[in-house]
């Protein structure tokens, strides 16, 4: 009897964000870890662990070890800024991720970059 390897989603969605003139207060760690989790669930990513570290200026890191890959999101308080990582394979939806956080936070101004991962250049 040959064991089946179970196949995963090989390919996947990597965007990069950077929210700037936010101004929302940036310090509530409970606050973030709301926002990333409910932005997690309407992009259809699941949630399996978090860890975070708050640092001396107030800034905040949280990294989310997702079912699908992860999220990662550092806040510059005193830039009134947001730097965001989200890589996700198969059903979910890195860019809603993104999108509802940018609902949420309203940067005045922000910056996108999307990056397909698992496609050769003959493939896509």
């Amino acid at each position: 009897m040959v064991n089946k390897i179970q196949q995963h989603e090989f390919s996947g969605t990597h965007v990069l964000a950077e929210f700037y003139g936010v101004t929302i207060p940036l310090f509530d760690q409970h606050e973030i870890e709301t926002v990333v989790n409910k932005a997690c669930l309407k992009g259809h990513a699941h949630v399996i662990k978090q860890e975070a570290a708050t640092f001396a200026n107030g800034g905040y890191t949280l990294f989310a070890l997702l079912k699908e890959s992860h999220l990662s999101i550092h806040t510059y308080p005193e830039h009134h800024a947001i730097f965001i990582d989200v890589f996700t394979c198969g059903k979910a939806d890195s860019k809603k991720v993104v999108e509802e956080l940018a609902t949420y936070y309203q940067p005045t101004s922000l910056t996108l970059k999307t990056v397909k991962r698992g496609i050769k250049d003959d493939e896509g």
